[in-house]
């Protein structure tokens, strides 16, 4: 579920945790077993279709924003329920909860159990980020929060140049002036204050493992905090390592893990993990809260409306 050190199970009954991992970082969030639910729709990157949307011409939205939070993140996908994926008021009234499929990736119910509690509801694929141009991707997360209220929130993450555990990271130095936005599809007490734990198949699984079900990959996953980023520089390759011995070692794993038609959307996303994020290790970030785009939106069937921010610099 993350990267070196991670993230995992919520003391919530979401999906997120913060852990230490041999190798850099905080990593991982994983759905709470317990209270994981259901949600609609399925396993498509777009409304009605299938793989990483198109390019929308965009530019990097207000990299270097005033009133914004300094916080880290990490990488975690435990294919497990997403905690806001529950029709039990975990979002706002007349809002859809977030979306999760079954085993197959076919979009299943609000009520379904989570695969990580012996249920049939997983992670849809589709909630893996993608590039909307060079400078800005799209994607979902685990944040922390006291309250569900932060469920279906999204935030503009501007990276700042500088791993949080992974010193001279040149991943993380690469990613300077380049933006993420992601929504909230999970939370938990386990994941640390201003952390965002984002959604990457292969990132490690955390303290919850359904991949190992979903994909037939028993003793393939590699570092349970990290995920293959982290058993490559911990053991295959060892690290300070150039950036692209990382990316093929990266690449090889999630070829012998997402190796069926129906698993090309991971694939495409491991592809982004080493190309847009170029393997970062947990880089750091500045945040604020923003209204969610239509795209992300599209995919998580989650809508809060924009008029319901929290204000700038709530939280620092």
């Amino acid at each position: 579920m993350d990267t070196g050190a991670t993230t995992s199970a919520d003391s919530m009954s979401d999906e997120s945790a913060l852990t230490t991992g041999v190798d850099s970082g905080i990593t991982a969030a994983s759905v709470d077993p317990d209270t994981v639910g259901p949600t609609t729709a399925g396993g498509t990157n777009t409304a009605g279709g299938t793989g990483t949307p198109p390019p929308a011409p965009i530019t990097n939205p207000n990299p270097n924003p005033t009133n914004s939070c300094r916080g880290n993140t990490s990488r975690y996908w435990d294919c497990c329920k997403p905690s806001c994926g529950w029709n039990d008021g975990r979002v706002p009234g007349g809002v859809n909860p977030v979306r999760s499929c079954g085993q197959d990736d076919n979009p299943v119910g609000a009520g379904d159990q989570s695969s990580c509690a012996g249920g049939n509801a997983f992670t849809c694929y589709s909630m893996a980020p993608w590039a909307v141009n060079d400078q800005l991707s799209y994607g979902f997360a685990a944040v922390t929060s006291n309250s569900y209220d932060t469920c279906g929130r999204c935030y503009q993450l501007d990276f700042t140049g500088v791993s949080e555990s992974a010193p001279n990271d040149l991943g993380s130095a690469s990613l300077r002036n380049k933006t993420i936005i992601v929504q909230a599809t999970n939370i938990g007490s386990d994941v640390e204050t201003h952390q965002f734990d984002i959604l990457v198949p292969g990132g490690g699984v955390g303290m919850f493992d359904a991949c190992s079900q979903q994909w037939n990959a028993g003793g393939q996953l590699e570092e349970q905090f990290g995920g293959f980023l982290s058993y490559c520089k911990n053991v295959e390759e060892g690290f300070n390592q150039p950036l692209d011995v990382y990316k093929e070692c990266v690449m090889n794993h999630c070829r012998q893990v997402f190796d069926t038609p129906g698993e090309q959307e991971l694939l495409a996303a491991c592809e982004w993990f080493t190309g847009w994020y170029n393997v970062a290790d947990n880089p750091n970030v500045s945040y604020r809260e923003v209204e969610c785009p239509d795209e992300i939106v599209a995919v998580s069937g989650t809508d809060r409306g924009g008029n319901n921010l929290e204000p700038p610099g709530t939280g620092c």
